[in-house]
């Protein structure tokens, strides 16, 4: 089978991609250089994912199933697959977000039979009541060990307190009560709705033969055998544009409080496609901009002793929802929330410099650039691109062409100081 190339007119990545039997799409990224080769296949199936219908028929599934099902696949009769993976010398591992589930390998050896492996052990599930009943207890002992972390109990909070109906508000866990719902029936119900080649994508990035690849992966998809993709559409609840409440507090035996700031941006009205993903670009680098290391304000609010080196931000914009936090830990956290929302309130009015946002997108595109040179990052890109139905390369274009009123525009759409949604996790009272 042959592939088609991807060409980006600055960046030389031999990328080549093809639409595999059953709907599978197939990226492979040639590093003849690279001793290992990395590879990840992943379904546009998360955490959020608990109302849907298919084939016309309404499911509504507990929280957490899509983290557990990820948890289960590595399970099969003859063992756990991860004991496999490692008597092949092949290290693996998986994760589930919001949106999506991604399992991956790397090796320097044996990348054929793991490649094998890893199809085979995603997309033929074997569930069994005591095995589920099994993974119950495991995943409660996980939810009960985070439960005990102060910064996740930061972050948790500020979720719930900035959406009122979304199920991002939800850990990816689940919980403890809703997990014991869980049974063999549902597990694959929502691996026959989910994990149907049609909504998956496989990426491989090493020295490899495209072409063998596709050969390989399409023999194996047709041994599987697959029937006609199901007809999902997913469910998600309206969700107002004000935060749910605007400030929770938790007390913890902390050594230091911790404050966390949210802003809840406005649903976006699409997370595919390139101006969904111009503008998650504009706003990072608008963050970086007012708050990175490299600006000012951090630099004099860590000059003054307002943050410290725990302070850090990030944002999230995925099917119906969209946040940015900022937090870190703060002997006065009033004073840390009142600081860090006059330079953004002086960012939104004006204040973000041209020389500056230069500068700031240029670390951008250079640290983009620099990503290529791992064999993870290039996958994971690819992966990502595939589900924001984008070009593997979009990131680059959309950076390179950013001005700074466009920045600024998305920045205030974003970030609305009015609707600040605070997180504390305080020492106990004395």
């Amino acid at each position: 089978m042959r592939l088609e190339p991807i060409v980006n007119r600055i960046l030389t990545e031999d990328v080549r991609q093809a639409r595999l039997p059953h709907g599978l799409q197939l990226f492979v990224g040639v590093k003849p250089q690279h001793a290992r080769t990395f590879a990840v296949i992943g379904t546009e199936y998360g955490s959020i994912d608990s109302a849907f219908s298919v084939d016309g028929e309404e499911r509504q599934v507990p929280d957490g199933v899509a983290h557990f099902l990820e948890h289960k696949l590595f399970e099969k009769p003859e063992g756990d697959v991860s004991e496999l993976f490692h008597r092949r010398g092949a290290d693996t591992n998986a994760a589930t977000s919001y949106a999506n589930t991604s399992y991956l390998f790397t090796c320097t050896d044996g990348f054929e039979p793991n490649l094998d492996l890893l199809v085979d052990f995603v997309l033929v599930p074997h569930f069994s009541a005591e095995g589920v009943a099994k993974e119950q207890g495991i995943i409660a002992q996980e939810i009960k060990m985070y439960q005990d972390h102060a910064d996740y109990r930061l972050y948790t909070n500020l979720l719930g307190a900035l959406f009122a109906r979304h199920p991002v508000r939800i850990d990816i866990a689940g919980t403890i009560e809703s997990i014991s719902e869980i049974d063999p029936e549902t597990l694959y119900t929502c691996h026959r709705t989910f994990y149907h080649p049609s909504n998956m994508a496989l990426v491989v990035v090493g020295p490899v033969d495209p072409d063998e690849v596709a050969d390989r992966v399409a023999a194996q998809l047709e041994r599987i055998g697959f029937g006609p993709p199901p007809s999902v559409e997913r469910r998600l609840p309206v969700e107002p544009l004000e935060p749910a409440a605007r400030e929770v507090v938790e007390r913890r035996e902390v050594a230091r409080p911790r404050v966390a700031l949210g802003f809840k941006g406005l649903p976006p009205t699409s997370v595919t496609g390139p101006d969904a993903l111009r503008a998650n670009v504009a706003f990072a680098i608008g963050l970086d901009l007012a708050l990175g290391r490299s600006s000012a304000a951090h630099a004099r609010l860590y000059e003054e002793g307002v943050i410290d080196e725990s302070f850090s931000f990030s944002q999230a914009s995925e099917r119906g929802f969209a946040f940015a936090v900022l937090g870190g830990e703060s002997d006065e956290p009033e004073s840390f929330r009142k600081a860090l929302l006059d330079v953004l309130a002086d960012s939104l009015s004006g204040g973000l410099d041209k020389k500056a946002f230069a500068r700031a997108r240029d670390r951008y595109l250079g640290s983009y650039i620099r990503s290529f040179d791992s064999v993870e990052s290039c996958a994971q890109t690819y992966l990502s691109a595939h589900f924001r139905k984008v070009s593997p390369f979009a990131v680059y274009e959309a950076v390179e062409s950013l001005n700074l009123d466009e920045l600024e525009s998305v920045f205030r759409e974003r970030i609305r100081p009015e609707d600040c949604v605070t997180s504390l996790i305080l020492p106990p009272e004395s």
